[in-house]
Order: C-alpha cells, then structure tokens, then sequence
C-alpha cells in the first residue's frame, strides 16, 4: 500500500515471524496478504473459509486477488483439520526511505500540508475459530466482503462504487441503520470523501443521529496495514471492558491501491 521500491513482505515473513516470536506456525497452510489495507479483510475471508471447507483448499490461483506466496501441496493422505487460524496485520512507516517517499508526495502531516496524515506503526492478530471450537468468544464475525475499484479516469472520477455496494452488502449482516462504524480515515481528503461517497450512497444504511463513529487515526495515527486487525482488536476489547459503542460494528478498509474491505463484527 505503500509508495516504496521495496517488494512487500512475503512467504519468508511468516517463517521469520515464528522463529522470532517462538510460535510454531503451520507454514504450509499459512499465506501473506500483501495489499495494503484491505489485507486484513481479505486474509479474515480466508481463514473463515479455510476453517470450514472439510478438506484442504485448493491454491488460489483464478480467485480475485490471486494467490500471493508458495501454492500449497497436493492434498495427500488426511491430516487432522485445524480448529482455528490466526489472522493479522503488521506494518510500520517508520522506514527513512518510506518517510521520504510520503515526504515528496505531501502526505505526511507537516506545516503547509493541510490534509497529510501521522504515520505510525503497529501489530495485531485475532484468533479465528468456527462456534464448535471451544474457545473463549471476544467477538463473532458476522460478515466479511472484498471489493475492488476501478481505476482513476480524470474524464470520469470514482464515486466510491466498489466501496458503496461492498459496505452495502456486508451490513446486511447488521442492523440497520448500522449502530457503530470505524472508517479506515487518516485525514487525507480523498480518503474522507470516499466515505462521505459510502456513507450518502448508503442513506438507508447509515444515519448521523444513530450510528456512532470510530476514527482510531486520531489517536494510533495511520497504522497501515495493521488498521483491521488493530480495528478488530479495539472492538472486541470494547465489549469486553464495557466502553463499546453498540454490540454491533462495521469496520471499512480502503488500500492506497483498488483494493477495499469490510467487516461486520458482533458482541459475544
């Protein structure tokens, strides 16, 4: 999501991250989701279906974002199905040639740079089970959708499409109008005229007196890749501390690239 020389993280991430962290991961069945914000949105959506598809999945090739990292091997003889997944995101701006890129572009929060943002960094995760599991429940996802716009036409600007039908779609999940949305915003202008795009275009969805509003931009910064799993995470913490808004969100993701997301998230 980032404008930098440097290829994204790949499969080599997670085999570094489980020696560093001590955490035996099943590398073989595991896979990054290197596209910016939306990434998490998108690794969530895999995991659910992962944990209830019977066998094992086949490689993703043909699916919309592709598969990104090793294909896993032929399925062989049956092996013992995992109860649940781990899903999260990791990023971090604090990078010299990152910062100096975003400085050249004025998106960094500065003196003169009315709509640049504080970037930050950060790491969450969220462990995934389906209900039989037998673990304790911070949260239910009760939606997940993946979206991509098109790209930008000077002679015919985007309006948000992808974004609208997405965020359209996932809150069916919710009640309407949407008690609790937390927007991937971090000040810059196109991306809050984005969500002013979603939020109008889905009048009957959202409504000014009676869905609440979370920008965590304000207080983490921009936290990249990170924002859904750490979204995710503030919630259910939420809910478990009492400070919840409602006991039903939506959380949006929007990549620097075409890439959108959204979640709807329930109360335990």
């Amino acid at each position: 999501h980032r404008a930098e020389a440097e290829q994204p993280l790949g499969a080599d991430f997670l085999e570094a991250l489980s020696k560093r962290a001590q955490v035996p991961i099943a590398l073989e069945l595991s896979e990054p989701f290197p596209i910016g914000h939306a990434g998490f949105a998108a690794a969530l959506e895999r995991a659910l279906t992962f944990l209830a598809t019977p066998a094992t999945p086949a490689p993703l090739q043909g699916l919309p974002f592709g598969r990104l990292g090793k294909a896993p091997e032929p399925a062989g003889p049956a092996k013992p199905k995992p109860t649940y997944a781990i899903v999260g995101g990791v990023d971090s701006y604090h990078d010299p040639a990152v910062l100096e890129t975003l400085d050249k572009e004025s998106r960094v929060n500065a003196e003169g740079i009315w709509d640049g943002f504080v970037p930050s960094e950060a790491a969450a995760f969220a462990v995934v089970a389906l209900p039989d599991a037998n673990l304790p429940v911070l949260g239910r996802v009760l939606g997940v959708g993946l979206g991509m716009e098109r790209p930008e036409d000077p002679q015919n600007p985007t309006v948000a499409e992808a974004a609208t039908e997405l965020v359209r779609m996932v809150a069916t999940n919710l009640r309407t109008p949407v008690p609790w949305a937390l927007p991937d915003l971090n000040s810059e202008r196109h991306r809050v005229k984005e969500w002013t795009f979603v939020r109008i275009r889905n009048g009957e969805t959202f409504n000014d007196s009676a869905t609440g509003e979370t920008r965590l931009c304000d207080e983490l910064g921009d936290v990249g890749a990170a924002t859904g799993a750490v979204s995710t995470a503030f919630v259910c913490s939420a809910w478990k501390l009492g400070f919840a808004v409602a006991n039903q969100a939506l959380v949006f993701l929007s990549s620097d690239g075409p890439a959108r997301g959204a979640i709807a998230l329930g109360a335990p």
